[in-house]
């Protein structure tokens, strides 16, 4: 199923063309991501997505991404390369709730196609407020290895509401990652506390986490993590 990258697009294009229903008004939409890893300094990637077309769950869209190293980094990371900046042609298509088929087609060789699976539930326990979420993602960078990178976590914490746009978040987490390649991230298991402060604006969100691996080894070097994003 991971094996080809063209059956990814050519499986989002089609759903998007055998719709019936017209096409929708649809907002763009910026999400960037910033990780400090030790090993290769600040990792950044920044996308900007403009759908052209929306039939009921399935869109296709282009855009840009900028990936960016650290520049003042040691070493390198084979995803970044210090900077470069891709167009993008895609297609999104929830398959089900919140699963999800993405295709893009990038320039610099940077094209992916994939799964992504993710969702957040907030409940009280005995008047203590809590939040249970999960993500995995299965992604093929054929440019790379015609075989997955997958990635899946699991948090359980305390959401602290502080006011209607600021949230508090003490958690723990369990984090796993499989590639196919060590030029593609190294393998990972960990166990990990973390802190996330989410400002919310409108249909815009930024985050900051802070975390660290009960077991400190090569591979546990993830330490902070910045995220922004929203519509426009």
């Amino acid at each position: 199923m991971f094996l080809n990258l063209n059956w990814f697009l050519i499986t989002s294009v089609f759903l998007l063309i055998v719709g019936v229903a017209p096409a929708r008004a649809a907002m763009g939409e910026l999400y960037s991501e910033s990780t400090y890893v030790p090993q290769y300094g600040i990792l950044t990637e920044t996308q900007v997505r403009l759908p052209i077309l929306q039939i009921e769950s399935a869109s296709l869209f282009i855009g840009a991404a900028l990936q960016r190293q650290d520049s003042t980094s040691s070493d390198q990371d084979a995803l970044y390369e210090k900077n470069r900046v891709m167009a993008v042609l895609g297609g999104r298509w929830t398959v089900w709730k919140s699963l999800t088929l993405l295709a893009e087609f990038r320039t610099e060789e940077r094209s992916r196609g994939g799964l992504y699976l993710g969702d957040i539930f907030e409940y009280d326990i005995k008047a203590v407020p809590m939040f249970s979420e999960f993500y995995a993602e299965s992604f093929v960078l054929p440019s790379f290895h015609n075989d997955p990178v997958i990635a899946a976590w699991f948090k359980q914490g305390l959401r602290f509401r502080l006011s209607h746009h600021f949230i508090l978040d003490p958690y723990l987490e369990v984090y796993v990652r499989r590639s196919p390649d060590a030029d593609l991230g190294r393998d990972t298991e960990q166990a990990r506390a973390g802190l996330r402060g989410i400002y919310l604006l409108g249909s815009w969100s930024a985050q900051v986490l802070i975390y660290e691996s009960f077991v400190k080894d090569e591979s546990s070097h993830n330490e902070a993590l910045f995220v922004i994003g929203g519509s426009f």
